[in-house]
């Protein structure tokens, strides 16, 4: 093999380096691009080489720095171009969801991983780069292929990955490497270091750390990093606790922080632990590095990538350790968010310096590599003995910085009550005050709903003020308006809450308060500091809630009513809503809350049934089909899709309703020779998984032309491009594409006539009073010519007696499905 890299800033620069180059045939090639430039420079770079190596694989990801040999690129794109003899290449992506575990075996099976395998390159682009679950599926793969590569940075532009014309985000992508005659050699470095004294864990669960030293887990790092200061995440990241068992040293990063101020580390960690904070510093691998170097050039290999780490840039040794590699051979690679390596298990590094070297070369030279690496001292090594025993310092802290720390909190509590623009108490307080509501108080709450556009038209200095001007006009007149006393709180932005005391009735405080808030809008607020406007518009929303209409609703309760009724007036076009009317709005949405405890119970409960409704053929009566129609068994009582699919869709607790349906439908038809349907609406055509779920399902079947899939053809369909490829595709595995509901009152006849379906279904809602209005008829008739001018099979709906039955197949439709000739019926195993 050979590997050539290149920088470039322009299109102009890499035309005339690739005019330099040829490429035999019959060879395998890989491009891995590592670019700080924007997409568009990438696109421009990629349309290049796609032109001079039309059958390479090109994989990529946005870094801030990159190295060819010893030198360090940024503000550039690094390309290494890599040719193999006798080696093949596979390429995949997938994207990341909550399991992903199952993403890693995809991308196994998509890499289509072999005894030839030697070795994986993947760039990923997420958030977190603690996604170990990712690489369980590749630890407990039987073939043993290390990944090597990193996770994408952010240059300035955005963060992406590539591969092979497509950029793609939350997505990991990857290369595979086959070949007999293919070495490889990989390594990792880094060194930890443990800082100050031990301590215990005094509580947790599972991965999750409550107390250490029995004080709380978040506060004890503020307290040994920051001095009792806040730390964000990435600070605390670079201090993870270190283990010492025997000889080794387990060192566990922290992942998160949780809303009750726990720490979420990478590994389990036991209750009575002894742990120490550890850090390290890029300078302390040098050594490693070059006794590393020294026994990679005994391999002679003929190409390194290094995958480093961007915190190691800062570091002065970089230069030399790259330095070390750029001496054995061709050495490029990249600075990434973290580092993919295998030792006993597939994971991701931080702060490291990783290696793959790669050799087809016969004359390579193969040595045991499990050589212990030699004793070796570091001149940071008094640096971190001060800082230890600086720390151990900081547990005496003296009485009087603890006194300056409580006084200062007491100031922070202070603030935290009183909101900044207004100078209002704010929610916290409004809060309190409400423990001590009483029966005949009242609740109401304002919203200036156009103070953003306020912001962008005169600036946030005017809007600030508004708010204040607004704060003094309700203060002033809401409480002659309504004839009572008022206590005024800011909760939110531009979000008031009054509390007030009235026996007054709800249709005189709905009156008195609609009309302050047409006043307030009149008002004439002159924008600060804006002489050339003497006019700003406000626009205002309310909303009321009376303790006597809600006795025993908790307090929090109280505010979240009173803010829904506010919004309810505001997506109504209306002043004011009050929280009492809302009630049966209420009731329906605990109904849906019902009906998806209802459906979730059916999905891990095995109360999903299939229910088969027969299509005949016209005239002979002959069974041509079986629609599959979902109904759901709770208490023994059947609950048809109507009652419940209102309110699951949208969520993903349809997807795996829907999952569940596909799985017992063709788990039920699997072993019969009759042909079926299954409906699928725009959410599933959506879903990755439902569609795998689908095409391994028809791979099944002896004879897939049995299977049809009923596309409803809706409104909700958002990218007609997207479902015809899909439909196109299953219909390339066998299977029928079949429209439902055809003149239901959205048919877009362009998008059906792209679909080619087989079979269209006319609508139940036309089918059904063909024998009573003759304009239905007529319809009908011309939407038969239609869909047999469109080359398909017409399935009338709903033939719920003989006339009608007579009637449609008069009009020559093929087939007939209704009650008349058949109801749905449970269909089992």
């Amino acid at each position: 093999m050979k590997t050539l890299s290149i920088s470039v800033q322009s299109v102009v620069q890499l035309q005339e380096e690739c005019d330099l180059l040829s490429i035999k045939s019959g060879v395998s090639c890989l491009i891995q691009l590592f670019s700080s430039q924007s997409k568009e420079d990438v696109e421009a770079y990629c349309d290049v080489l796609n032109k001079h190596f039309p059958n390479a694989e090109i994989i990529g990801l946005s870094v801030i720095h990159a190295s060819i040999n010893s030198a360090i690129y940024s503000q550039s794109t690094v390309i290494s171009i890599s040719t193999f003899e006798s080696s093949q290449i596979t390429s995949a992506n997938v994207f990341h969801c909550v399991d992903e575990k199952t993403v890693g075996h995809q991308l196994l099976r998509k890499l289509s991983m072999n005894q030839a395998t030697k070795s994986v390159i993947a760039f990923g682009c997420y958030g977190s780069a603690s996604n170990y679950p990712l690489f369980e599926a590749f630890s407990e793969s039987p073939y043993g292929v290390p990944v090597s590569g990193g996770v994408a940075a952010d240059a300035g532009h955005e963060i992406w990955v590539f591969l092979n014309g497509q950029f793609y985000k939350d997505c990991i992508v990857a290369v595979a490497l086959h070949g007999e005659n293919l070495k490889t050699w990989y390594e990792a470095f880094v060194e930890w270091n443990p800082i100050g004294k031990r301590f215990r864990i005094t509580s947790s669960e599972g991965r999750v750390v409550k107390t250490i030293d029995h004080i709380p887990a978040y506060e004890f790092y503020c307290k040994y990093l920051a001095d009792n200061k806040n730390l964000p995440l990435s600070q605390i990241q670079a201090f993870p606790l270190m283990l010492e068992e025997d000889t080794a040293r387990i060192i566990n990063p922290v992942e998160s922080i949780t809303e009750e101020g726990y720490l979420q580390f990478t590994l389990e960690v036991p209750l009575g632990d002894e742990v120490r904070f550890s850090y390290y510093h890029p300078s302390l691998t040098q050594e490693q590095v070059n006794q590393g170097a020294l026994m990679l050039a005994k391999k002679c290999p003929e190409s390194i990538f290094i995958y480093n780490c961007e915190s190691r840039i800062e570091s002065s040794s970089e230069s030399t350790e790259l330095q070390s590699f750029s001496d054995i051979g061709p050495c490029q690679g990249m600075y990434g968010m973290g580092e993919f390596f295998r030792s006993a298990n597939q994971q991701i590094l931080h702060h490291s310096l990783t290696y793959l070297a790669l050799s087809e070369s016969s004359d390579s030279i193969v040595i045991d590599a499990s050589i212990s690496h030699l004793p070796r001292t570091h001149n940071l090594t008094p640096l971190f003995s001060l800082i230890k025993n600086s720390i151990q310092d900081l547990d005496t802290m003296t009485s009087e910085m603890e006194k300056k720390i409580s006084e200062q909190s007491m100031r922070l509590i202070q603030t935290y009550r009183i909101d900044r623009r207004t100078g209002l108490l704010n929610r916290t307080v409004l809060k309190e005050r409400l423990s001590h509501i009483a029966c005949t108080d009242h609740l109401l709450s304002f919203k200036l709903t156009n103070l953003s556009q306020v912001n962008e038209k005169y600036g946030y200095q005017v809007g600030d003020k508004l708010l204040q001007d607004i704060s003094l006009y309700i203060n002033t007149h809401l409480g002659k308006k309504i004839e009572a006393n008022i206590e005024l709180y800011s909760i939110g932005i531009a979000e008031w809450g009054v509390i007030f005391h009235s026996d007054k009735n709800s249709e005189f405080l709905r009156k008195c308060i609609t009309d302050f808030i047409e006043d307030l809008e009149h008002e004439n607020f002159e924008p600060y500091g804006l002489s050339d406007v003497d006019y700003l518009s406000v626009a205002i929303s309310g909303g009321i809630i009376s303790r006597r209409d809600f006795a025993h609703v908790a307090v929090e309760d109280l505010i979240l009513k009173t803010v829904e009724a506010r919004r309810i007036a505001m997506r109504r076009n209306r002043h004011l809503c009050n929280a009492r009317d809302l009630l049966n709005e209420e009731r329906s949405r605990q109904s849906q809350l019902d009906w998806l405890t209802c459906v979730n119970r059916a999905v891990s409960q095995q109360g999903v049934l299939v229910y088969g409704q027969p299509i005949f053929e016209s005239h002979t009566r002959q069974l041509a089909s079986t629609e599959c129609l979902m109904r759901i068994r709770e208490d023994d009582q059947i609950f048809a899709p109507g009652q419940f699919l209102p309110a699951v869709e949208g969520t993903h607790l349809y997807t795996r309703l829907s999952r569940e349906m596909i799985s017992r439908s063709f788990e039920i038809m699997q072993n019969n020779d009759l042909k079926f349907s299954i409906n699928l609406s725009p959410q599933d055509l959506m879903s990755d998984r439902t569609l795998d779920l689908l095409e391994t399902s028809i791979l099944r079947l002896d004879n897939p032309f049995r299977v049809g899939f009923e596309v409803l053809e809706t409104e909700q369909i958002q990218d007609y491009d997207r479902m015809i490829e899909v439909c196109n595709y299953f219909r390339r595995l066998g299977a029928r594409i079949i429209i439902d509901d055809f003149g239901s009152g959205y048919s877009n006849i362009d998008e059906i006539m792209k679909l080619e379906p087989q079979v269209i279904k006319l609508d139940g809602s036309i089918i059904k009073n063909v024998h009573q209005d003759k304009r239905q008829r007529l319809i009908s008739q011309q939407m038969v010519q239609l869909c047999h001018a469109l080359d398909a099979k017409v399935v009338a709906e709903f033939v719920h007696n003989q006339e009608v039955c007579t009637i449609v197949e008069d009009m020559g439709v093929d087939y007939l499905q209704g009650y008349f000739l058949g109801a749905p019926k449970a269909l089992e195993l």
